[in-house]
């Protein structure tokens, strides 16, 4: 059972008996059956109070209640007093209950159109009592038929009904405000939990490309190193052995160098600390162990350092070491490269360019060309920090180049 159903019947239980005994006690006939006949419409018409069929259905009851003769009545001692108008029976009061629902929970016009239909019934109302027999029977005697005292209690009782449908009019338009305020609150809030959730989604798939960068960079040059290194002295291991244990050596330090730089990277990843990160200041590092590894690289830089984010220093590096790492891997026996790194005042120039036997048709080139991980991962760091990153073969092979602004011009492009 709903909950106005519940309401309807206690307003029935309360209010009813009181209603209907007078009308079938008081006068015989037909009208007592229509006076019932709205007193049940008015109070089933609690159930529907929250929809526009409830307005409708005790308008039409109240105005039936108001359009019967009124019924006699007798006072204490006895005597005839009447006919006592049935819209004062104390059913109306359901229209009180209706046209504070209608206010709270209709849309529009319906709260407008209740609050005229409450207006215009109370004037009714008070102009029909204020006519009535009753009421000349109730005031007191000795007070003159056109007195100022009769006029003004005719205006209290238009005004006190007036009241009361402003009151109940009013309550329930600002439970309405109300619960559109607290609607407006849980959806902002579902709202800004569901931004929260995609930001939150966001992040982690950055930092999953992060560590997927971070780890392509690191595994995939190591890996190249010594499988290179690896090939090459089981090749001359037989008849130089002392080139198969050089070798060795480089396989055993590119090894603990790709521990070490997986340590920074899980290390980062706990702390996020930028200063175990590479960046710029290490590829001359880079470039040496490369030249370890066999492969002739050469190192040009230009002009003086400039602001660099820790991210953007790092960025560098990694596109030096994942085209040197396509060198290694592709570029054939007679590989050989050149790294310049060109500080500016608004940024670094940064250009790796390739030669070989096999450098203008390697799969380094393939793989470049078709947007391999590694084109993927640094075109990524390089966009991130606000520069930009070409790749494509030349003349003499293939080149990267890469420009990154400086601290300032980054906060340009973002």
């Amino acid at each position: 059972m709903g909950a106005n159903t519940m309401l309807a019947i206690l307003l029935a239980a309360v209010l009813a008996p009181a209603s209907i005994g007078p009308a079938l006690t008081s006068r015989p006939g037909p009208w007592e059956f229509i006076t019932v006949a709205a007193i049940v419409v008015a109070h089933s018409s609690v159930v529907f109070r929250h929809r526009p069929l409830g307005l409708i259905l005790c308008s039409a009851a109240m105005l039936v209640l108001l359009a019967v003769p009124g019924f006699m009545q007798t006072t204490a001692e006895g005597e005839p007093v009447g006919p006592f108008p049935a819209i004062l029976l104390p059913s109306s009061l359901t229209f009180v209950v209706v046209l504070y629902s209608i206010a709270a929970h209709a849309q529009r016009p319906w709260p407008a159109l209740a609050l005229a239909i409450g207006l215009v019934g109370s004037v009714a109302v008070a102009a029909g009592v204020g006519l009535s027999p009753f009421w000349d029977a109730g005031e007191p005697a000795g007070i003159p038929e056109d007195s100022i005292l009769r006029l003004l209690s005719r205006f209290a009782v238009l005004g006190l009904l007036v009241g009361l449908v402003l009151a109940a009019w009013a309550l329930g338009r600002y439970r309405s405000v109300r619960m559109d305020y607290l609607a407006a609150l849980r959806e902002r809030a579902e709202r800004a939990e569901a931004d929260r959730e995609q930001h939150a989604a966001r992040v982690a798939a950055e930092e999953r490309e992060r560590i997927a960068r971070d780890m392509h960079d690191v595994v995939a040059h190591s890996l190249a190193v010594i499988v290179r290194q690896a090939d090459g002295g089981r090749m001359v291991g037989a008849r130089e052995p002392t080139v198969a244990l050089e070798a060795l050596d480089t396989i055993g330090q590119t090894a603990r160098e790709a521990l070490e730089d997986t340590r920074g990277v899980l290390h980062r990843l706990r702390s996020d600390d930028e200063a175990a990160q590479v960046g710029a200041d290490n590829v001359p590092d880079l470039v040496e162990r490369m030249r370890a590894s066999g492969v002739d690289v050469e190192l040009t830089v230009l002009g003086e350092p400039v602001g660099l984010t820790g991210t953007a220093s790092m960025a560098i590096y990694r596109v030096v070491q994942e085209s040197l790492t396509n060198v290694v891997k592709h570029a054939g026996p007679e590989a050989r490269a050149a790294v310049t790194v060109e500080y500016r005042d608004d940024g670094v120039d940064v250009t790796i360019r390739n030669g070989g036997s096999r450098a203008s048709t390697s799969p380094a080139v393939c793989e470049l060309e078709k947007g391999g991980h590694g084109l993927l991962g640094m075109r990524e760091r390089v966009t991130l920090e606000g520069g930009e990153l070409s790749a494509g073969p030349t003349a003499e092979g293939y080149e990267v180049r890469a420009w990154l602004p400086a601290t300032s011009g980054r906060n340009e492009v973002s």
